[in-house]
């Protein structure tokens, strides 16, 4: 039995629980191993020296990372992953040694690498985001297949790989089971939806719908008359302005900044693009900040912007907003957002645009020292 205690990996009898062997992860050995997030274990012999051999399958910051241990917990294979699969919240999940070719397959996301039992990549087939991922995988020896499980988005059908096609992990499968029915049900509203006449009790709304995406629509939906749908471009610049004045109120955290940007932009050249939105008549939002860091632009310079944008300004998005305990978003809730609320009622429609990848977050600013700021009067600006 394979065991996982803070620090410590090991084996326990499986009958009376007791420890017959470990390894603290501060092993050198374990250097690599100690930084990822496995999502599943396997074990199998893979160098065929009649010992089983330990199988982690994981992901370091979204790349794909495989490693085998031996029963002494040496590194007998790894692989990682390219940086161009890298998937965010991809699901790592081996499958099983496939003993009848020598062969390990790893699925990544939407990708399946093949590789030797040393870890060296074989064969690579799927696309990020793109192909079905699969709950989990079992080797079947009488067959020779290797069966695939459900889908991590709710599917419940089986999937079939024929071990015996040199190319097997290249086989394209049509959605099956639930995700089909699923796929027939979205692809019936979809049609619904073009034929749906406005009922005679129901006025159409002069008010417009605004979608901030990049995604068009397709001609068929064009053609349709229904309510004005005012498509918003999205810009995310970080602005290079000093934070002194931000340090003095906060301390050093004020200095933290969201890895994902290069903070390259001055004040008036973030001015002079909302500048040149409203005079080419250009809808856009900026993404103004993140958990990460409420500031990618500043108060003032978000003022200057719903001023010299009065018509195509239509917002700032702020993400992953949750820590109501950080200084940093405190300042934002207490400082920012009654400054954003008096310029946004006095220059333009524009409106502030909270996003969490998880719902429960958002209920944090509405508690606490965003209460205030949602009560006041100031929920037109949302």
């Amino acid at each position: 039995m394979i065991n996982s205690v803070g620090i410590l990996w090991g084996f326990l009898d499986a009958d009376s629980k007791a420890v017959i062997k470990n390894v603290s992860l501060k092993d050198k050995r374990l250097k690599e191993l100690s930084k990822v997030m496995v999502t599943d274990i396997n074990v199998s012999d893979i160098n065929d020296n009649k010992k089983d051999d330990i199988l982690f399958f994981s992901d370091n910051a979204f790349t794909a990372q495989f490693t085998a241990l031996d029963s002494d917990f040496n590194v007998i294979a790894k692989f990682k992953g390219s940086g161009k699969d890298k998937q965010r919240y991809a699901h790592s999940q081996g499958g099983a040694f496939l003993p009848s070719r020598n062969e390990i397959m790893f699925q990544h996301g939407g990708i399946i690498y093949v590789l030797d039992n040393q870890g060296k990549l074989m064969g690579k087939s799927g696309t990020k985001y793109g192909n079905l991922v699969h709950n989990d995988f079992a080797f079947a020896p009488q067959t020779n297949q290797l069966i695939a499980a459900g889908e991590v988005d709710g599917g419940n059908a089986l999937y079939f790989y024929d071990l015996n096609d040199k190319n097997w992990f290249k086989t394209n499968f049509e959605k099956q089971g639930r995700m089909f029915e699923v796929e027939q049900n979205l692809n019936a509203l979809y049609e619904q939806t073009l034929h749906f006449k406005l009922p005679s009790y129901q006025k159409k709304s002069d008010k417009e719908w605004v979608m901030i995406t990049s995604k068009k629509t397709r001609p068929e939906v064009d053609k349709l008359k229904g309510a004005n749908v005012k498509y918003v471009i999205q810009k995310a610049p970080k602005e290079s302005t000093d934070r002194s004045h931000l340090v003095a109120l906060m301390g050093d955290i004020a200095l933290k900044k969201d890895k994902r940007g290069k903070y390259q932009d001055t004040r008036e050249e973030i001015v002079q693009m909302a500048r040149d939105y409203e005079a080419e008549g250009q809808p856009f939002a900026f993404w103004a900040g993140h958990g990460n860091d409420p500031f990618y632009i500043q108060i003032e310079t978000l003022e200057k912007i719903l001023e010299v944008a009065p018509n195509t300004c239509y917002g700032f998005v702020y993400a992953e907003m949750d820590k109501v305990n950080d200084p940093r978003v405190i300042h934002f809730v207490k400082e920012y957002m009654p400054r954003l609320a008096k310029a946004i009622r006095k220059n333009n429609k524009a409106k502030l645009y909270f996003r969490y990848k998880n719902m429960f977050w958002q209920q944090r600013l509405t508690c606490h020292y965003g209460k205030r700021c949602f009560s006041q009067g100031n929920t037109m600006i949302f």
